[in-house]
């Protein structure tokens, strides 16, 4: 009678309302189960009575029997049926886990509302099941990984969610599984990044850092593979951002195939965060906009709202006002909290920084309040944050003396980030806690708070937050002109010249307008790589001058053609530029004689547009030429001449050679990189290449490395670069990993609007070997149509970035390295004829190491040491004779590569004793030596005819020699002998046959 409509029996409905207790709503049976939506009229629905908090299985099955015999007979279709099916059987772990997976599969399709309820539910009873035996932990502790997982993804406020997570902890603690036990200790410590009130604790990270060593004592690849997720939080909580990148890289990645979809985006969202703070917005926007759009097309307004939300914070920490309110009104039009609270929580906390920004205080402490205290009332607490945004809202209500708000006390979220383990956090946290204890009038300790902050700021590469502390030590130049239409305050405006002060109606002449330039760029201001150091150039310089569009350009030594470097708008209103085509002209007269003013170029506009050349005199470094163009300052126009410019140019010009200087002074002093070493040989045959390597390194000759695997093409590449005596630097692609449908943006760069995402300009890979070497590997792995684009950029040495309309010319030294048979490669048309003959002006083949054994003892001597000194490890001198002999005559088919990592597997497990040559390592893994394999290797002839057995036991024993008693791969004894490998060994039992032999 009740197969259909089950859901209408007085006993079913009693016993969902006592399962699933405050989370009992009829939309559960319509969502859910599969029901039309008119049966919500028709569902039982029980009186609102007060339940117990958790009632076990077997007595709900025995308070209500009819349930579970309705139960028991149900069909079997896809949803809710099977799963009461379950329960009725008392199955209740398999019933919870099958729950799960239907709120997953249906996740796109239900409100935030009954999402919540049902992982309320499920965390409810998985924290109460009783687990009678052994058996039935591991799918618990699976099923709880699972839930931890969805929690965090979606961003719920599950209060028992980390008495679930130290539960399950418990139960694999119960039956011994390390494994899990690792698992779980990383689990509870990404607590910290979830919405629950102990979120950036101490206390949880010891525990996490006890998993992470749990999981390097196991050394198991899969359960690396398994924990990744985890091991990424870790690395973003202590502020290894390219780690972190990395590892959310390819969880995304991996979440993405498996079409799980609210998985991805959460770690999508942690990647953004991640390059956002350590400079990258660029990528921090593109990874929100692309996962936008996908949202948007499958209709997933809850992901798109969270999506928004974090697109608006970003917008607010790079100043895009517009833009982040813009994306606010979308995520905020309809959002209720009954429906979403958290993502209305996140939201409006973006909201009230925006409002801060804008100098509405009181605008952005009541839309705060509001929201959080209807959180509050829904059991909400202290929702989580990432960044120091939200602490700095929080310090300013502070100290404008607003009351205290609910979730939230300022004093004691500063202190929880003061002790946390997020190392961003904590150093927003240094810097607020500096500016206490100033206003306390505590100067010294203030300033040491302050150099902590920096420290750690700029040991996480996050240059923004950075900035901000150094504001407090007086060395606001750098952050000035992004910060002070936000949070700059009152006390700190000494520090900036009166004539940048907004406001400020001052007297302008030209000794004020040098001064300003001088103070500027003064000295504490060039602590940057010039890169760095072109967009402050540019936007600072027309900031004084009031311009609206600037250009800086190049000549690298007088017959070089002149190139644009970088170009930029200030957004500033001002009248419509129309940027004459002979810019690039006008910029080469300055630079051939002196600056150049220009007025009236506004046309029949009439608006006043004035353009005005700055030469910048940066040799030996090269020329460069400044351009403004724009209406400029109405007290400036007056005193605009050719001298001030040239005045203003010798400022310039002297700071851009201090920052060109220091940066040189870095590189020459940098620690070598991994694999930099000094190229050590003995062989003749190595060193008359080195002689042949030094004589064409001096002339500008593109020059082709070819070589197998592992013979030090990089390394010879470096030597190439070091001995051409260019200034700049050696830039090395591998061909191989750079994607077609990337390579144009990549490789020559792009300009701001080019394409979606492209928020500003970005200099290509090619054109940072400027005046220095381009070092192309793995050459022949480019793809045709890549190589089509190489020949023209290698024959005109000129390219234009993507979107670009203006040539740029670049001078480089071409060093390109294949380790396959190039001219093979152009026979069967793999690779284009006319490019090789443009790369192959000069061809070098390196020797293998097998070819110099004189080089082997030398090398392993080397490395012996060095990884010694590396790993901090006890290690013998040299190597013992036998060990010296093993070296020899090996056949390294891997070249140095594999010598390397054979001698630091040595040292780091016997100090440099026991070299572990054995053939389960060697002969399985190693491969093959490239080589021209004989058909077959002729047998020694015997001085005298010999039987048959003779003569193939002497033909077996001539074929190992040969093969270095490799029995596997190409080349191996039984590629050669054509016989199995049990024959094989066989025999060499039946003649006695021995490697020492």
């Amino acid at each position: 009678m009740y197969r259909n409509d089950w859901y209408r029996h007085h006993d079913c409905g009693n016993f969902l309302h006592a399962l699933l207790g405050e989370c009992w709503q009829p939309e559960l049976l319509i969502q859910l189960g599969g029901l039309p939506p008119e049966t919500a009229a028709t569902a039982f629905c029980p009186a609102a009575s007060p339940q117990p908090d958790f009632v076990p299985l077997k007595d709900l099955l025995d308070a209500y029997p009819a349930a579970g015999t309705i139960f028991r007979r149900l069909p079997e279709p896809d949803g809710l049926p099977p799963i009461l099916a379950l329960l009725g059987q008392e199955r209740e772990l398999e019933a919870l886990e099958a729950l799960l997976a239907l709120c997953l599969r249906r996740i796109d399709s239900l409100r935030p509302g009954v999402i919540k309820g049902l992982l309320l539910c499920l965390s409810e009873r998985l924290l109460r099941l009783p687990l009678s035996s052994a058996d039935a932990v591991r799918p618990y502790l699976r099923l709880c990984r699972e839930l931890h997982m969805t929690i965090t993804c979606s961003g719920n406020f599950i209060p028992k969610l980390p008495a679930l997570c130290f539960r399950a902890r418990a139960q694999a603690f119960r039956i011994a599984d390390r494994e899990e036990m690792a698992l779980f200790d990383l689990l509870i410590g990404t607590l910290n990044v979830c919405n629950t009130p102990r979120h950036n604790d101490p206390r949880l990270h010891a525990i996490m850092l006890r998993g992470r060593r749990q999981l390097e004592s196991l050394r198991k690849p899969d359960l690396f593979e398994t924990a990744a997720p985890y091991l990424g939080i870790l690395a973003f909580l202590e502020g290894d951002y390219d780690q972190a990148m990395s590892i959310f890289t390819r969880v995304s990645r991996k979440l993405r195939a498996q079409e799980r979809h609210l998985f991805e985006l959460f770690y999508v969202r942690h990647w953004s965060f991640a390059a956002a703070n350590c400079g990258d917005f660029d990528l921090a926007a593109s990874l929100l906009l692309s996962r936008l759009r996908q949202s948007s097309i499958r209709n997933d307004m809850s992901l798109t709202r969270s999506l928004r939300s974090q697109l608006a914070s970003l917008y607010l920490r790079t100043g895009k006002s517009d833009k982040a309110l813009e994306q606010l009104d979308i995520a905020l039009s309809d959002i209720t909290e009954q429906a979403d609270i958290t993502s209305m929580v996140t939201t409006v906390r973006h909201l009230a920084c925006y409002h801060m920004r804008e100098g509405h205080a009181d605008a952005a402490y009541h839309v705060l309040q509001n929201v959080l205290h209807k959180a509050a009332q829904r059991g909400f607490q202290r929702p989580t944050y990432l960044n120091g945004m939200v602490l700095e809202l929080l310090e300013a209500l502070h100290d404008r003396g607003f009351p205290p708000l609910p979730c939230y006390d300022f004093p004691q979220e500063l202190q929880r980030c003061l002790n946390g383990p997020n190392r961003l956090l904590r150093g927003v946290a240094l810097r607020l806690h500096g500016k206490q204890l100033a206003a306390a009038g505590q100067t010294a300790q203030a300033i040491e708070a302050c150099r902590h902050s920096i420290t750690l700021l700029d040991a996480l590469h996050d240059a923004l937050e950075a900035g901000k502390s150094r504001l407090l030590l007086h060395e606001a130049w750098a952050v000035y002109p992004y910060l002070k239409h936000h949070f700059w305050p009152e006390s700190l405006l000494p520090l900036i010249p009166r004539y940048l002060r907004e406001g400020q109606d001052q007297a302008v002449s030209e000794r004020s307008l040098l001064a300003a330039y001088r103070e500027h760029f003064a000295p504490q201001r060039l602590r940057t790589s010039f890169e760095s150091f072109l967009p402050i150039l540019l936007t600072e310089s027309a900031q004084i001058l009031g311009a609206e569009h600037s250009c800086l350009f190049l000549q690298s030594h007088p017959s070089a053609p002149l190139r644009q470097l970088a170009s930029q708008d200030s957004s500033a209103v001002g009248p419509e530029l129309s940027i004459p085509s002979t810019l690039d002209e006008i910029a080469g007269i300055v630079a051939e004689d002196s600056p150049l003013l220009l007025d009236n170029l506004g046309g029949g506009s009439g608006a006043r547009v004035i353009l005005a050349g700055i030469l910048v005199d940066c040799r030996p470094y090269g020329i460069y030429v400044l351009c403004h163009m724009g209406s400029f300052r109405e007290e400036i126009r007056p005193m605009l001449s050719e001298d001030l410019l040239r005045d203003i140019g010798r400022i310039l010009a002297w700071s851009c050679t201090t920052v060109l200087e220091t940066e040189q002074s870095v590189l020459r002093n940098a620690p070598l990189p991994e694999g930099h070493q000094e190229l050590v040989c003995a062989s003749p045959e190595m060193r008359r290449f080195l002689e042949d390597i030094d004589i064409v390194a001096g002339t500008d000759a593109s020059i082709l490395l070819n070589g197998e695997s592992g013979v030090g093409k990089e390394m010879l590449a470096r030597r190439i670069h070091e001995k051409s005596g260019r200034s700049g630097r050696l830039v090395t692609i591998n061909m191989a990993s750079l994607q077609d449908d990337l390579f144009e943006s990549e490789f020559f760069g792009h300009e701001n609007g080019s394409f979606t995402g492209a928020i500003s300009s970005k200099i290509g890979l090619v054109e940072l070997a400027e005046n220095g070497t381009l070092f192309l590997d793995e050459l022949t792995e480019a793809s045709p149509r890549v190589q089509a684009k190489l020949l023209r950029v290698l024959q005109e040495r000129t390219f234009l970035r993507v979107g670009g309309t203006h040539p740029i010319n670049i001078n480089f030294r071409l060093v390109a390295a294949s380790n396959r048979h190039m001219k093979e490669a152009v026979r069967q048309g793999r690779f284009r004829a006319d490019l090789y003959y443009r790369v192959a002006v000069i061809y070098l083949k390196i020797p293998p190491l097998r070819e110099r054994r004189q080089d082997i003892l030398p090398l392993a001597r080397y490395y012996l040491h060095y990884f010694a000194n590396r790993h901090a490890r006890p290690c013998v001198q040299d190597f013992s004779d036998e060990n010296r002999q093993l070296l020899e005559r090996w056949p390294w088919p891997g070249n140095i590569r594999e010598l390397r990592n054979v001698v630091e597997q040595s040292v780091i497990l016997s100090g440099g004793r026991t070299l572990f040559f054995h053939e389960n390592i060697l002969d399985d893994d190693t491969p093959a030596v490239p080589q021209e394999a004989p058909s077959a290797v002729p047998p020694a002839i015997p001085a005298r005819l010999s039987s048959l057995e003779e003569m193939e036991k002497a033909h077996i024993a001539a074929v190992l020699a040969h093969t270095a008693w490799r029995i596997d791969g190409k080349g191996g004894a039984l590629t050669i002998l054509k016989i199995s490998r049990s024959a094989l060994y066989a025999k060499i039992r039946k003649y006695g046959l021995s490697r020492n032999a």
